[in-house]
């Protein structure tokens, strides 16, 4: 579910609210991550079922525009 506004007009400056809605919201898929770098290499996150049902493997996909949070 998004928190904040699409951050490509401004990038590294406070959130904007997001765009408020008035119907229901399908919630169904995680939204993408911040681009980052993961420096924990030891853990092999795309092999691990228990990461990977939380949703924390390292082939997830990253945006800048990622004000969004996973339910």
């Amino acid at each position: 579910m998004r928190y904040g506004a699409d951050t490509s007009a401004y990038r590294f400056l406070p959130p904007q609210p997001p765009t408020p809605w008035n119907d229901v919201v399908n919630a169904f898929e995680f939204g993408p991550t911040c681009a980052q770098d993961h420096p924990d290499r030891s853990v092999d996150r795309a092999a691990n079922p228990w990461l990977q049902m939380m949703g924390l493997t390292d082939n997830l996909p990253e945006s800048e525009d990622c004000l969004t949070i996973n339910v």
